[in-house]
């Protein structure tokens, strides 16, 4: 039964999760020293325009999973909530103290492609870029959809690498920064599971917190 405490407890969740992805605006411009940390390797990569498909597709995947845990188990959404929290916060203190800098190429062209890429660039600031948030939420979702069922992440997972993959395609990213965001997300996961072992007492009756999160 949803009692008060409960409603107001779940409101400030939902609240907290919607600032938190919300902040990234506000330390998104240039402050201080830029590093830019492009290898031979990145530099080797192809730039393919067309990625800037599942690039954008990133948002209406992150939404719809929110929505779909928040609809149908609460404590599974509370640990990807919880882990979106501290994975936001993380990334930027890691923005203010270490603040990246990603050189984009001239695009040219009039395709599909191209005319994405020059959507996405316009619409986000090249600055504070690693760890990678893309990469890191997108992942953090397959982990949920894997952890409720094994067949469940495996369907998201051709989505999750897609999205992956188009940071570094569509030079939003370097490959330290995914290699970041992958970091992030594993971190986020664990401690935000810890956290609902530790501090959400299980209900008589009810699937312990360890296992409600699988």
């Amino acid at each position: 039964m949803l009692t008060p405490r409960r409603i107001i407890g779940r409101a400030a969740l939902v609240v907290a999760l919607a600032a938190s992805l919300a902040s990234y605006e506000l330390v998104n411009h240039p402050a201080g020293q830029l590093h830019v940390l492009r290898t031979p390797l990145d530099a080797a990569l192809p730039f393919v325009p067309l990625f800037a498909i599942p690039y954008l597709l990133y948002l209406p995947y992150l939404a719809l999973t929110l929505l779909l845990f928040g609809a149908t188990n609460w404590r599974r959404f509370a640990v990807l909530a919880l882990a979106f929290i501290i994975a936001s916060l993380s990334a930027d203190v890691i923005y203010l103290l270490f603040q990246t800098y990603v050189q984009r190429p001239m695009v040219v062209g009039d395709g599909l492609g191209p005319q994405l890429v020059r959507f996405v660039y316009a619409h986000d600031q090249p600055y504070n870029d690693f760890p990678s948030l893309h990469t890191a939420g997108a992942t953090l979702c397959a982990i949920a959809y894997a952890r409720w069922r094994p067949a469940y992440g495996l369907a998201a997972l051709p989505l999750t690498l897609a999205i992956i993959a188009a940071t570094v395609l569509i030079r939003q990213h370097y490959l330290a920064d995914v290699a970041g965001g992958l970091a992030l997300a594993a971190l986020a996961w664990w401690a935000a599971s810890w956290l609902t072992r530790r501090f959400a007492p299980a209900r008589a009756g009810s699937v312990s917190p360890a296992r409600s999160i699988r």
